[in-house]
């Protein structure tokens, strides 16, 4: 005596929990209807008022049922809403803690600045103490800085800027360095870039000036790059 459920499918939420709770509530109203069966069985094939008080009794207990499904099925879904929203604002603001202490170091470059009654050299140490404040923040966020000059040059972690014949030097070696490499805990934050010595006799005067003037070159460019 199988009838329809009474519970429509209900679009806003995913297929796969529609599928579901429509199943749990399906289950529910062939629980109902076994217990008409049941009780009209129990009753010898006779009507419902044969057996008083018997299918109401059961009918309530099934509705109790449903009703505490849905409450749990409504506090579920409010769980994952709540959740889902924390996680967000996590994501949003979880970099809330370093900003607050870069502006820190912002304050102190600000203090260097508008003090015009120092001396070039107070200036100065000034600006190393602020540099170090800076350098044991970055540490504390285990972001560090890793040079390479006089080990050879690794295309993974470096970008060659030019090369350079060196006499005393093997092929492949970095000669200077335009910026370090930095690494956030053991991933690669920013490759570091280079000068690689490379194959060639001896050089004079002019072969190291022209390397130097290649890596003057890339600094001029850096600092017009970020002017723009």
């Amino acid at each position: 005596m199988g009838k329809k459920s009474k519970h429509k499918k209900h679009t806003a939420a995913p297929e796969a929990e529609h599928d579901k709770r429509d199943a749990d509530l399906e289950l529910i109203d062939r629980m109902e209807d076994s217990v008409q069966e049941d009780s009209l069985t129990a009753a010898g094939g006779g009507s419902i008022e044969a057996v008083p008080g018997v299918v109401d009794e059961l009918k309530a207990e099934v509705d109790e049922f449903r009703d505490k499904y849905l409450r749990a099925l409504a506090e579920l879904e409010n769980t994952r809403k709540r959740n889902a929203r924390e996680r967000s604002e996590l994501l949003k603001y979880q970099g809330e803690t370093i900003l607050a202490e870069l502006v820190g170091v912002l304050d102190n470059f600000e203090y260097a600045l508008a003090n015009p009654g120092a001396s070039l050299e107070q200036f100065k140490q000034g600006i190393e103490l602020i540099h170090k404040q800076f350098v044991d923040l970055l540490g504390k966020w285990e972001v560090r800085a890793k040079s390479g000059v006089g080990t050879a040059f690794d295309p993974a972690v470096q970008l060659a800027l030019s090369e350079i014949p060196m006499a005393d030097m093997e092929p492949g070696q970095i000669v200077s360095e335009l910026k370090k490499a930095y690494y956030y805990k053991d991933k690669l934050l920013r490759p570091g870039e280079v000068v690689v010595s490379a194959k060639g006799s001896a050089v004079g005067e002019q072969g190291q000036e022209g390397g130097q003037n290649s890596l003057a070159d890339a600094q001029e460019e850096e600092v017009e790059s970020s002017e723009r």
